[in-house]
């Protein structure tokens, strides 16, 4: 599991914690004799077509152009399993009280910042949640708003609950001067909210919410709502999702009739536009991203899903997911234009590299066919350009009398050996470091055009004077490549100039550095690796370990021992990537700076990806930061955070995921 991984489970873990004192026990469902066969018995995500008299599941209430869902089977459930975990003992300690508070703000602001607002805290939800609960993102034709967000509860057993809720929620609406209007449909109430608009704001925010004795059901719109009722009341004259091809190949391979607590379903592309469209995101003259991979064969990939069992035997959690790209008939290969670089050969498992630093949080290895996946790209660019520049750069790179004259194809790219680390520590007290390791098989080759390119790089300085193995260090020069004047001549003033300077984004890292260095261990004549990191110190250790022949000791902690041995036992002998994430290193800085209120500062990837974010929500007048200074010191959390990992498989229709955060 990453570090996102476990932050979401922490984050949903706060919501099913106990946070009321009639739910300080185990929850058990509401007795009903409408759930006497428990929700198990209902149906799966791909389930047959239900009997006329059995409780219909919400996924068949979804239509076909839905983008994705998440569901929890079995709230009471799901529940009663996250009390097994060893990340819920960090709630039965008073001083951790701090920290679920602000998980579970943080999980009720990421909701809503996907799009369910629908006026119901989860706090809410659990309380009227006797069985499955279902949030489903739909596309929808309405150029001004084109999605629209739905949930869908279970509360047999729970109305009064219910009921309960709603009067609360419309004393809040009430509040926020929103105004309601019923109205009736199939002989069922919805009560409409709309909500005031903010200056400047054009989307009309509503709030669409039903309930009878079965289900409680709410939208952003008052037709998605009617959309649910209609597929309930008769079929639906269209396939419904549960029903398509895709859906049905995702269950086929993850195993629907499988335990499981939680279940998810995506179709990447058709998401993502939803998600940027809730997002509001104004792209202004840039590259639409979604529509230039559709255009580029990533189509391919027709949707992803899996499952996550909690407290399963020795994992916290466990989880079985599958990407579906079956094989395009129409065409001679797997995938068509830059689609062609998803080329992730299965390899066998063999020891990590021993250079690994002992410190090392987190370890991604990657089998990847890195050349061909190049030329690969040239349709990518060439697309996003609007012209043919691809090959013309390359040309240009290698012929060009002021420039380095280094031939990228042939003496860089054609030397990769399709290997692929990926490696994070945070030795230093404020900041994370991060490495990349492309295995090479032609080191002089490559050192040669690398060097070359760095010497005529006039932000790359040489910090280590050994001839064989020379270190570059590069700080992307904030000034702009011309003087004051430069504009002037031409008849463009001071605000043209600002206009330039506002364009230019800033670098992600505020400095890198970069060298290739052959490695004996590897047993091949002129093999080593192209190594890239965000600090030079950690690439001046790692060099140092390889030139001496000193291994690390991270493959040998008896962390790292149990990951890997976990993989093995899922069956991941052969894979195309597999990871080790040792969560107390990789969650140490972090919280630490989090704590202290200056992770946003620190010298990182990741500082500097909060900045961004930061700086953009201050022009919509937002402030995302979270007052941090309450949550216990590291120590207090560390022996609740134990290691995670996984694997992928390639497979002809697709790739098999396996990931886990063990016990």
């Amino acid at each position: 599991m990453s570090v996102l991984s476990v932050g979401v489970a922490l984050s949903v873990g706060a919501a099913l914690s106990p946070c009321h004192a009639q739910d300080a026990a185990a929850p058990t469902r509401d007795a009903s004799p409408a759930q006497a066969d428990g929700p198990a018995a209902a149906d799966g995500p791909a389930a047959a077509k239900p009997a006329a008299d059995a409780f219909v599941s919400a996924v068949r209430l979804l239509p076909e152009n839905t983008g994705g869902y998440l569901r929890a089977v079995d709230l009471p459930s799901l529940r009663a399993a996250w009390n097994q975990t060893t990340l819920s003992n960090l709630r039965s300690d008073p001083a951790m009280q701090p920290f679920w508070d602000a998980q579970e703000a943080t999980a009720q602001r990421q909701l809503e910042a996907g799009g369910l607002k629908v006026g119901l805290t989860l706090n809410d939800l659990y309380d009227v949640s006797s069985g499955e609960i279902l949030i489903g993102w739909l596309s929808y034709p309405d150029p001004q708003r084109p999605y629209t967000v739905c949930l869908v509860t279970d509360i047999r057993g729970r109305r009064a609950r219910a009921d309960e809720a709603l009067a609360t929620l419309d004393e809040n609406m009430k509040a926020r001067q929103a105004t309601r209007k019923d109205i009736s449909h199939l002989d069922q109430t919805i009560r409409l909210y709309t909500l005031p608009k903010a200056p400047g704001q054009l989307k009309i925010e509503q709030i669409a919410i039903t309930l009878d004795d079965e289900r409680l059901m709410a939208a952003d719109r008052d037709a998605t709502l009617k959309l649910l009722l209609d597929t309930l009341a008769t079929p639906p004259t269209s396939a419904p999702l549960a029903d398509a091809p895709d859906h049905l190949a995702i269950w086929e391979q993850v195993g629907e009739s499988e335990p499981a607590e939680v279940q998810w379903f995506v179709r990447p592309l058709a998401f993502a536009r939803i998600m940027r469209e809730i997002a509001g995101a104004d792209r202004g003259q840039r590259v639409d991203i979604v529509k230039l991979l559709e255009r580029q064969g990533f189509t391919a990939i027709h949707s992803t899903g899996g499952r996550v069992q909690v407290a399963e035997q020795n994992f916290d959690l466990l989880h079985h997911g599958f990407i579906y790209a079956p094989q395009d008939p129409d065409s001679k290969t797997r995938f068509k234009l830059a689609a062609r670089m998803l080329d992730f050969p299965n390899t066998d498992a063999t020891p990590l590299p021993s250079w690994i630093d002992t410190e090392t949080s987190t370890c991604a290895r990657l089998s990847w066919n890195m050349n061909d996946a190049f030329w690969a790209a040239e349709t990518l660019v060439d697309d996003a350009f609007g012209s043919e520049i691809f090959r013309p750069t390359l040309e240009g790179i290698k012929e060009d009398v002021e420039g380095p004259q280094i031939d990228i194809p042939n003496n860089v790219i054609a030397h990769f050996d399709n290997e692929l680390l990926h490696l994070t520590d945070n030795v230093n007290s404020d900041s994370d470091r991060t490495l990349v390791a492309v295995r090479l098989k032609n080191t002089a080759t490559v050192a040669k055009a690398i060097n070359k390119a760095m010497e005529s790089e006039p932000d790359a300085s040489r910090i280590e004077e050994s001839p064989e193995h020379p270190i570059w260090k590069v700080v992307p020069n904030a000034e702009a490549d011309f003087d004051d004047d430069s504009f002037g001549e031409f008849g463009f003033g001071d605000d043209f100039e600002d206009d330039i300077e506002e364009d230019q984004p800033k670098p992600l890292l505020e400095q890198w550095a970069i060298t290739v260095i052959e490695d004996p261990s590897l047993g091949a004549p002129g093999g080593g690796y192209l190594i890239f990191s965000s600090h030079a110190s950690q690439l001046v250790e790692t060099v140092n370990r390889i030139r001496q022949q000193q291994p690390g000791q991270f493959a040998g902690q008896p962390d790292v021992q149990r990951v890997l041995q976990q993989i093995l036992k899922l069956g991941g002998q052969q894979r195309s990537m597999a990871n080790i994430d040792l969560t107390k290193r990789s969650w140490r800085i972090k919280y630490k700076l989090l704590r202290e209120g200056t992770l946003r500062d620190s010298d990182s990837i990741l500082g500097n990806l909060i900045r961004r974010a930061y700086e953009r929500r201050q022009d919509d007048h937002e402030d995302p930061d979270l007052n941090a200074s309450k949550l216990p010191p590291f120590a207090e959390i560390e022996p609740f955070l134990n290691p995670g990992g996984g694997f992928m498989q390639t497979e002809p229709d697709g790739w098999r995921l396996r990931n886990f955060l063990l016990k």
